[in-house]
């Protein structure tokens, strides 16, 4: 697969990784300006920006930006800074890849309705949470992730996301109350 296949990819899955380009080089190099690598968060990559201690240093630097979210350049003299034999320099730029956001609506009512499509333009992930199968169905919500079952149990088994919004909205100030 290449880099970009597997960026697509990566993003529709909401898998998080970063892309390490080679933007400048200078001697002899193992790869030249444009070569590229995709980092995910777990080390794995997909291409490569030349191998050995470049390379394992570019996986480290790619997987700190994704959990920084800030992109980053990174410069090596590969003889003097890494012990390679190639003697050239290399330039890399690390910039995450910018996955969709979460975002969840508790409730399946008219404000759901009207709410779901924009945050999809938006490109936001939509998972849409109501008991309500009548309501939260596919033909009301194309798209929307959906869960039919009790919206307490759901809140209380998401994973912590800084990233993550939820729209509580639901027909009962009750069960909003206890969702807040």
């Amino acid at each position: 697969m290449n880099v970009f296949a597997a960026a697509g990819d990566a993003w529709r899955k909401g898998r998080r990784a970063a892309f390490a380009t080679v933007i400048g080089v200078g001697g002899s190099t193992p790869r030249t300006t444009g070569a590229r690598m995709l980092v995910y968060e777990d080390g794995d990559i997909v291409g490569t920006i030349g191998g050995g201690e470049v390379e394992h240093r570019a996986i480290a630097a790619a997987v700190q930006a994704i959990q920084t979210g800030r992109a980053a350049r990174v410069s090596f003299h590969l003889t003097r800074d890494l012990g390679m034999c190639c003697g050239g320099l290399m330039e890399i730029y690390i910039e995450p890849l910018q996955i969709r956001t979460p975002f969840v609506i508790f409730g399946a009512g008219h404000v759901a309705l009207a709410t779901a499509p924009l945050l999809l333009s938006l490109d936001f992930d939509v998972t849409v949470v109501d008991s309500r199968d009548e309501l939260n169905n596919e033909e009301r919500f194309p798209g929307c992730e959906r869960h039919v079952g009790d919206p307490r149990a759901f809140a209380t088994a998401l994973a912590e996301d800084d990233a993550a919004h939820w729209l509580i909205v639901t027909h009962d100030h009750k069960l909003d109350q206890d969702l807040v």
